[in-house]
């Protein structure tokens, strides 16, 4: 049940104002959608949160602002940060706790890396069995800020090999898809998932492991991977040829599981596209 509370609003409106910057901060308009769209106990979280980079605001200054909008959103829609016991909320604050006694430097200028940092702190407390060295270890040398993210989540939980898309996109990926991406950073065959979208064959997870390009989808990542690996076979060399053929399809972009029902037309349509492109470059065409 949603419920609205005034003491939450004013709670929040000590952070979100917009007395300096109304291209910063949330207004008290946004501060009444959002108990609209966020139940209490989430709210709560959230002002746990809140409450947390307030009170150590001077020592994560670089990551303050970007971060509370990145709580927000994760309020409204990470399934990680909607869905965490107290336990694992309690894990994730000693992952910033940790981070803020190490005196490194803490910076993001964008959204992007704030959420990148909080998904890690989130995935930290879902699975910290699955952390594969201290964070300290971790951050040896590492200045925080957007563009090492990558690099620290790969330190904290890479052991094997990483998967450079799903890795990419860990702001993107959903709580199904962080728990196939925790499956497979085990050393564990994707094929074996219990959760997959579709089935997928020995030869596909090959493709779908080392062949899917790190920016082509940020959303229903999974199952989108899994159809362009089955259709990768058909024309394995074409890879860039497949981003675009896909790009332009709308039962891909919004029907899955219609594509997937029709995954032979698929096939052959991309198979005559490749063959016709081919032959046109052979003979001069353009």
């Amino acid at each position: 049940m949603q419920t609205t509370i005034t003491k939450n609003s004013e709670h929040l409106t000590n952070y979100f104002d917009l007395r300096n910057d109304d291209s910063i901060f949330l207004d008290e308009i946004e501060i009444e959608i959002l108990e609209e769209d966020v139940e209490y106990t989430i709210i709560n979280r959230l002002i746990d949160w809140t409450d947390f980079f307030e009170e150590n605001k001077i020592s994560c200054l670089g990551i303050y602002q970007q971060t509370m909008f990145a709580l927000v959103e994760a309020a409204k829609s990470n399934q990680l940060f909607r869905t965490q016991t107290h336990h694992e909320y309690e894990i994730s604050l000693q992952f910033y706790v940790q981070l803020i006694k190490s005196n490194r430097f803490l910076r993001t200028d964008k959204i992007e890396g704030a959420r990148f940092l909080l998904n890690i702190s989130l995935i930290y407390g879902k699975y910290p069995g699955m952390v594969i060295r201290s964070l300290r270890k971790a951050i040896k040398g590492l200045v925080i800020e957007e563009s090492n993210l990558i690099k620290l989540f790969e330190e904290l939980f890479v052991k094997y090999e990483s998967i450079k898309f799903l890795t990419h996109n860990v702001i993107n990926l959903s709580a199904i898809e962080i728990e196939a991406f925790m499956f497979i950073l085990q050393g564990n065959n994707i094929r074996n998932f219990d959760k997959l979208p579709f089935p997928i064959s020995k030869k596909e997870s090959y493709y779908f492991i080392n062949a899917i390009p790190s920016d082509l989808f940020k959303e229903n990542i999974l199952a989108q991977s899994i159809l362009f690996a089955k259709l990768m076979i058909v024309k394995p060399k074409h890879q860039d040829r497949l981003s675009e053929f896909l790009s332009a399809s709308r039962t891909f972009k919004y029907n899955l599981d219609v594509f997937y029902k029709d995954l032979n037309f698929w096939k052959q349509a991309f198979r005559i596209v490749c063959e016709v492109s081919d032959r046109g470059g052979k003979n001069g065409g353009t």
